[in-house]
């Protein structure tokens, strides 16, 4: 900004005000400039590294398929389709365990009791080649934690309803609530463990 500048923004503004004005705003503006520099420097710097990835990528590539083509030079028919049939080979089973891998990542999101980092490293246990056996070793982890889930669930309530027998019927049998009312009476701990050993029991109460 120019003094020219300030003057027609503050017309009444001496030349100390616009000192001010000038000094505050160079103040201000001088580190962002430093900052953006130093900003368009590095990416100018990762840019030309980049330019010297791609060129040496592009290096390599020409030299294997200089290699491979010396390779195939001194093989003999057969073992010039040998090692096509290999290629093809490898690529038909990364194509599998691709495929096989977005169906135990289809069956482990389903379940619901997964977040995304543990799925990632589960398709890594029970991926393979075989379709069939992934989808298996998918549902055999399922179930097991499935399992594992109740079993905590049944042990947690059954310590809440030893630590309350009121709780629990004249003939020993777990007492349900019938109401609302009868519901928000009980602690809160109580009412996490019955909604998750019965998810719609809510939905059943009646309303006082």
């Amino acid at each position: 900004m120019k003094r020219e500048e300030v003057r027609e923004i503050f017309p009444n503004a001496t030349e100390d005000d616009i000192d001010a004005i000038l000094n505050k705003v160079g103040s201000e503006l001088n580190p962002l400039k430093r900052r953006l520099s130093e900003a368009e420097s590095k990416l100018g710097e990762a840019e030309a590294s980049l330019g010297d990835a791609k060129s040496s990528e592009a290096l390599l590539k020409a030299a294997l398929e200089e290699a491979n083509a010396r390779i195939e030079e001194g093989m003999t028919e057969e073992e010039r389709i040998a090692q096509r049939e290999k290629a093809a080979e490898a690529r038909e089973r990364e194509f599998l365990l691709k495929s096989n891998g977005l169906d135990a990542r289809e069956i482990f999101v389903s379940a619901g009791c997964f977040d995304a980092e543990s799925i990632d490293e589960l398709v890594k246990q029970v991926v393979c080649d075989d379709a069939e056996k992934t989808r298996a070793g998918a549902n055999l982890l399922v179930s097991m934690v499935a399992k594992q889930r109740e079993a905590v669930e049944k042990s947690t309530r059954d310590a809440l309803l030893k630590d309350n027998p009121k709780l629990q019927g004249d003939d020993g049998a777990d007492s349900v609530p019938k109401t609302v009312s009868d519901f928000l009476k009980l602690p809160y701990e109580q009412q996490i463990a019955l909604k998750q050993t019965d998810h719609s029991i809510i939905s059943r109460l009646k309303k006082d």
